[in-house]
C-alpha cells in the first residue's frame, strides 16, 4: 500500500566537523495527509457552493477579536480576498442610520450567546449601496472558547423585484380607483371570494 511519510534526520559530525553519519527517523503521516486533503476539498466545495448561491460566510473569534471572511463575503463587500476586518470595521460597512440596529442585534446575540438575523442596506468598499441579509450565531466549545459564525447574502435583486411588484400593485389600485373599477378573486379550491374596496363600493 502507498504511504505518505515525513523523514527527519540530523547529521553526525566528527571532531573536525566532517559528516560521518546521519541519525534520523521516519513517521507515517498518511492519515494526517488524507485529512488535510479532505479539508482542502471541503473548503473548495463550500467556496464553490457559496459563489454559486451568492452566500458568503464569516467567523469571528470573540476571545481574540480575529476574523475570517470567505472569498464570497469579500466579493459582496468589494474588498480584496483575504480581507480581515475587526468586528467594528465590519459593522462600519452599514450606513449610519442602520448601524445602531446592527450593533444592537449583534451585541445582544453575543451577550446571550444566541443568534441574529436582519436585512439592511450596506455600503461596499467601492461606495455601492446594496441590501444584504445577514445571520449569525455564537458557539462555545468545550474549552469555553466563543466564536461568532454566520453568513451574508446580497438580496439587492430580490428587493428591487419586490419594490417593483409593490409599485405595480399601487399603480393598478390608483388606476382602478380613477376608473371606477373594482376587482375580485374567487379561489375555488378554498371556496373563498376576495373583493377590493372598489368592488365593495360598486356593490
Amino acid at each position: 500500500r502507498d504511504l505518505w511519510v515525513r523523514v527527519v534526520g540530523k547529521p553526525q559530525l566528527d571532531k573536525d566537523g566532517t559528516v560521518v553519519g546521519i541519525i534520523g527517523g521516519t513517521l507515517d503521516i498518511s492519515r494526517e495527509y488524507t485529512l488535510r486533503r479532505e479539508l482542502i476539498e471541503t473548503r473548495r466545495f463550500l467556496e464553490q457552493a457559496g459563489r454559486i448561491a451568492g452566500v458568503g460566510a464569516y467567523r469571528v473569534d470573540l476571545d481574540t477579536g480575529s476574523t475570517e471572511w470567505s472569498p464570497q463575503t469579500c466579493r459582496i463587500h468589494e474588498v480584496p480576498e483575504g480581507f480581515r476586518p475587526t468586528l467594528e470595521q465590519a459593522i462600519a460597512f452599514y450606513p449610519p442610520e442602520s448601524r445602531p440596529t446592527v450593533e444592537r442585534l449583534v451585541g445582544d446575540a453575543i451577550r446571550r450567546e444566541g443568534r441574529f438575523e436582519f436585512e439592511l442596506p450596506l455600503i461596499t468598499a467601492q461606495g455601492r449601496r446594496i441590501w444584504v441579509q445577514a445571520t449569525g450565531e455564537v458557539f462555545r466549545d468545550l474549552d469555553g472558547h466563543r466564536t461568532l459564525v454566520g453568513g451574508v447574502f446580497d438580496v439587492s435583486a430580490r428587493r428591487r423585484e419586490r419594490q417593483a411588484l409593490e409599485e405595480s400593485h399601487r399603480r393598478i389600485a390608483l388606476a382602478n380607483a380613477a376608473g371606477g373599477i373594482g376587482t375580485w378573486e374567487w379561489r375555488i379550491p378554498e371556496g373563498e371570494l376576495h373583493w377590493d374596496d372598489g368592488a365593495y363600493q360598486l356593490m
